[in-house]
């Protein structure tokens, strides 16, 4: 074969390579483009809608189907030992502040674990005890406003109850995350159950997964139920 028709072969070969090229190379940078610069972008773009749309919601007037609620003051009890009287609490009344001072955690507690309660703070089970029963306190919150700290809640601290007749103090035994409350292991007396959808962010609560900070009672009153 001469020289010439090896050169128009050599040609056609880079001709090819050249067409093709585009075709392979124009995909992988947009989808770069889109990993480094879109997707971050969305995810912040969301994280700031969720944060509106909670905040607006504690601003929004009642419309004639909501639930009506009571605005009862908080004030907290300082009784850190012995025996106290439970009070009355009624659905939708704050009966306690949770705090972590290493965490910079602190949140309301509103008795019932429903929506109306979770956009003003966090909200503690009516299905569970309350703190100083003996029982599994348990208290769920938003991982974007009253539990946005909550991960960063270690084993070891200390967790700060302080409810409308006494002072609870739990100490951290166990952090996990678990898309079923079944795997926890629950120590025997009373516990402190804190909950949020995980990781933070939109749409986290569609994963199934959920953190939980498992707490042991270290001190507080115990309750004398009150009369029926």
């Amino acid at each position: 074969m001469s020289d010439n028709g090896k050169s128009k072969k050599t040609k056609r070969h880079h001709k090819k390579h050249h067409t093709v090229m585009p075709y392979i190379v124009t995909p992988i940078i947009y989808v770069l483009i889109a990993m480094i610069v879109i997707v971050p972008a969305s995810i912040g773009l969301m994280n700031t809608a969720v944060n509106l749309v909670h905040r607006a919601q504690k601003t929004f007037t009642m419309d004639y189907c909501d639930v009506q609620v009571e605005d009862v003051e908080f004030v907290p009890g300082d009784t850190e030992a012995g025996q106290v009287k439970l009070p009355e609490i009624k659905a939708y009344q704050q009966y306690g502040i949770i705090e972590c001072d290493v965490a910079g955690l602190k949140t309301d507690v509103y008795y019932g674990l429903n929506r109306l309660n979770l956009r003003r703070g966090a909200a503690g089970s009516s299905q569970f005890a309350l703190p100083g029963q003996g029982g599994t306190v348990n208290v769920a919150g938003y991982n974007t406003t009253a539990f946005k700290s909550l991960k960063y809640v270690k084993k070891g601290d200390e967790i700060t109850f302080t409810t409308g007749y006494g002072v609870y103090r739990y100490q951290v035994y166990s952090v996990i995350k678990s898309s079923s409350y079944k795997s926890i292991d629950v120590e025997d007396g009373e516990s402190l159950i804190l909950s949020c959808d995980y990781p933070d962010g939109p749409y986290s609560n569609q994963r199934g997964e959920k953190l939980y900070v498992c707490c042991r009672l270290v001190s507080g009153p115990a309750v004398e139920e009150a009369a029926e």
